[in-house]
């Protein structure tokens, strides 16, 4: 992973710890400070038509890929408020299926999740308990619920746009490589 991969992932971390709303002051100010930059940049080179020019270039690609990728962040948030489920990558191939539930707090389901191609979704696996194991090995509030959970899961990963989602039971792999 590239430093920029890092960065934004730990961007997207920071926003999911503190919220919606101060990610989205975060993102309005980071475009105001850009454009009081830029104008007291160009302000300050108005001698140097060049430089003000190619100072003014750097800085609207700099506050355009910031606010791209804070409208990236908030439009995850949109998304999770108006579905009210998401899923959310933990570390390697850990990811965890969140809901939110009517009195505000969040129920969550851990899960493996492997890439098995190339292309946009990426195809993957997901390792969760079959039917057969679900009401033994699922949280109490999933109980009864694999098939709509199972839903929600692949078209978060792009089932609904053409991509292979395949689910698997991780006890299953075990067993077949005892």
């Amino acid at each position: 992973m590239t430093w920029l991969d890092h960065g934004i992932r730990a961007l997207f971390r920071r926003s999911q710890a503190v919220g919606l709303a101060p990610s989205l002051l975060c993102v309005i100010a980071w475009v105001g400070v850009g454009a009081v930059v830029a104008r007291a940049g160009v302000g300050a080179l108005w001698q140097y038509p060049r430089f003000a020019q190619a100072f003014m270039i750097v800085v609207a690609i700099v506050v355009a890929m910031g606010g791209l990728v804070g409208f990236w962040i908030v439009a995850a948030f949109i998304h999770y408020w108006r579905r009210s489920y998401r899923v959310r990558w933990l570390t390697g191939n850990d990811w965890i299926y969140e809901e939110r539930r009517a009195g505000g707090s969040v129920e969550r389901l851990p899960f493996s999740r492997e890439i098995v191609g190339d292309g946009y979704p990426a195809p993957c696996e997901v390792h969760i308990p079959s039917e057969t194991r679900w009401e033994l090995q699922a949280p109490q509030w999933a109980h009864g619920r694999r098939a709509e959970i199972v839903e929600h899961i692949a078209e978060l990963f792009g089932a609904d746009i053409g991509g292979r989602v395949q689910f698997r039971d991780p006890h299953a792999a075990d067993r077949a490589g005892s």
